[in-house]
């Protein structure tokens, strides 16, 4: 984009555009220029919170069931809706579907339990968790408000754990 704004420059110093053409394609390029370091800035601090929010979601996840034991009614409803969706009671059993990321993860744990049982010993690396990892990576890329209340509550989750928050949906 530099080099289109440098060329432009000098291509109005030779005299080859009228300087109409040259401020009306120099603001286009700045707005341009501008618009891909604005999206740039965004992917950086996307970033920056990528890992702490990683971490929230699977805290949340690893304590649902401790959690939803010393929670009210209305706080149940709450991790249940945050955790699950579409799910269903019939024939006496829940039969739960569980939201993005939350469904690949329990994929994840259940082929990680099928290779411990069979005797297989963890080396740091769990193929298993890869389909996690790029499934919550898609949705911080482009993460819809569904996905940014889940990050929220799941920040506000941690840090109510460490600093006994009152201002969150916990309680």
């Amino acid at each position: 984009m530099q080099r289109r704004l440098d060329a432009l420059y000098i291509d109005r110093l030779d005299g080859k555009i009228e300087n109409v053409f040259y401020e009306r394609m120099l603001d286009e390029w700045r707005g341009e220029r501008d618009r891909c370091l604005g999206l740039m800035e965004r992917q950086r601090e996307a970033d920056d919170f990528y890992l702490d929010d990683g971490v929230d979601l699977l805290k949340l996840a690893s304590d649902a069931h401790r959690l939803f034991q010393i929670q009210g009614p209305e706080q149940k409803t709450r991790l249940l809706n945050l955790l699950l969706s579409n799910s269903s009671w019939g024939h006496g059993q829940l039969n739960a579907a569980f939201r993005q990321p939350f469904d690949v993860l329990q994929k994840s744990n259940a082929a990680w339990r099928i290779k411990k049982a069979a005797g297989h010993e963890p080396n740091g690396f769990f193929d298993e968790w890869l389909p996690f990892v790029k499934a919550y990576r898609a949705l911080c890329r482009l993460p819809d408000m569904d996905f940014r209340y889940l990050l929220k509550d799941a920040r506000c989750f941690r840090h109510r754990e460490q600093d006994h928050h009152t201002d969150c949906h916990w309680h």
